[in-house]
């Protein structure tokens, strides 16, 4: 009977014990190399296995979160220096001050816009940027709505990576549990005959 998704483990009794289970007589394959062992000792290998596996596809996840969240870092960064912009507009639109220079804006907004593809500029089809920190009234707005949305998008994924990431540290640590009590079973067993030879 094979054990996991690795096609190199294979676990293959050679015999049942009065109780069910053989002690001996089983074999793991090792890049196509059968190695014979105990069943104990291959329900360990087999989990040591499964845990190694487990943990490159757990370094992957992390790395998708680690991503996901220098991305909201970013993208917050540039919220918060439109919503410094929101502040620095004269209260009613229409006047000849309908601009605000915000420092940083341009680069701040160039830098998302390549990294992750959030045009604040993209609500509106010929928008774009004036090339420097200024920006209109319309602009601001319209780029607060769509980097909000972008920021919503973002959180949500987030979150579901994060969940896939701890569903991953589980299935490891459980991997890791099933070989150290394979292993304590080794031991105890090693034990017993060495007791009750010296007996």
């Amino acid at each position: 009977m094979a054990t996991g998704t690795d096609p190199l483990i294979a676990v293959e009794p050679a015999g049942v014990s009065v109780y069910g289970v053989a002690q001996h007589g089983y074999s793991v394959l090792e890049g196509g190399v059968s190695k014979a062992t105990t069943y104990d000792m291959a329900i360990a290998t087999a989990s040591l296995r499964r845990s190694v596996s487990i943990e490159s596809a757990m370094s992957a996840a992390s790395a998708i979160v680690r991503i996901k969240q220098q991305k909201m870092v970013d993208l917050t960064d540039l919220l918060a220096l439109l919503m410094q912009g929101r502040a620095g507009l004269p209260p009613t639109s229409g006047t000849s001050d309908d601009k605000v220079t915000v420092s940083g804006l341009k680069a701040k907004a160039e830098s998302v816009k390549a990294k992750y593809g959030v045009d604040i500029y993209g609500w509106k089809e010929g928008r774009a940027s004036s090339g420097t920190d200024e920006i209109e009234r319309q602009d601001l707005e319209g780029g607060l709505v769509l980097l909000q949305s972008a920021i919503d998008e973002n959180d949500n994924q987030l979150q579901q990576d994060t969940l896939t990431l701890q569903s991953w540290v589980s299935k490891r640590d459980e991997s890791f549990r099933s070989a150290s009590k394979a292993m304590t079973t080794i031991l105890g067993t090693g034990k017993a005959v060495i007791n009750n030879i010296g007996g």
